[in-house]
């Protein structure tokens, strides 16, 4: 059934109904060309920190105080490593929606100013689109969070395995045997004999110290901070980042 058909149905039965004019074609062209100019009006406020350090968890937090963000990895459902579908129980999104995701949320956005994760380019199956990319790692303001290695390992643990069928410590056993070119057999035989023993914070503990520190310090490292914030007190940090939003929007702070 065509789209006029559909609607024309609908109308009679006193659903409340749009039409797009020019259809889903013409829809995705303006998606498209939203996203391409979208960043000389848009502002980004982007969330660094290690793995664990609470990025997430801050957007979620902002949202919940009405503040805008875009969750890249919500709406790609995966947050961009090996382990990083595990997390999300539905399917990943295609590309088309996924932009069409980050096109909503930048479109309805109250401010022009708008947290976001820094993320690689591809996340899970998606890419950022380039404007949108170029608009994290360029552009914007840039705030670090740092958290300490309990907290981290404590926050993992709560993401990835506490509260975990034996299907699910099976899955997380397959990811972890993918390391073995990158961290040789030895290693990853310890690690996952860390996870058969139930010693979760010790195996998330050595793998941060042993293989994602080191592996994105670098990038963590080659960006200058408009603010550097302890998420440990996680209240105090919402409000330090809140009241930076604010000072942004005003334009007393300066990129």
């Amino acid at each position: 059934m065509r789209s006029g058909s559909v609607v024309n149905l609908l109308d009679s039965l006193g659903v409340n109904v749009y039409k797009l004019e020019g259809g889903y074609k013409a829809y995705r062209n303006f998606v498209l060309d939203y996203l391409k100019h979208v960043m000389e009006s848009k502002q980004f406020i982007v969330v660094h920190g290690l793995t664990g350090a609470g990025k997430t968890d801050l957007l979620k937090m902002l949202e919940e105080k009405e503040v805008d963000i875009i969750d890249l990895e919500g709406k790609a459902k995966n947050s961009g490593s090996t382990f990083g579908f595990i997390t999300f129980d539905k399917k990943p999104p295609s590309q088309k929606k996924f932009e069409s995701k980050i096109f909503e949320k930048l479109y309805f956005s109250k401010t022009d100013y708008i947290f976001i994760e820094s993320e690689s380019k591809r996340v899970g199956h998606v890419c950022v689109p380039n404007e949108i990319y170029e608009g994290i790692i360029r552009d914007g303001y840039h705030i670090l969070l740092n958290c300490s290695l309990e907290n981290r390992v404590k926050r993992l643990c709560r993401d990835y395995i506490y509260d975990r069928d034996k299907e699910h410590i099976e899955v997380l056993k397959n990811c972890i045997d993918k390391f073995r070119k990158r961290l040789g057999h030895k290693k990853v035989d310890e690690y996952i004999n860390l996870l058969e023993e139930g010693k979760y914070e010790e195996l998330v503990e050595k793998y941060l110290l042993e293989y994602y520190d080191p592996l994105y310090m670098h990038s963590v490292e080659k960006y200058t901070y408009n603010k550097v914030i302890n998420f440990d007190n996680m209240d105090k940090a919402l409000d330090e980042v809140i009241n930076f939003h604010k000072a942004a929007a005003e334009g007393a702070i300066k990129c």
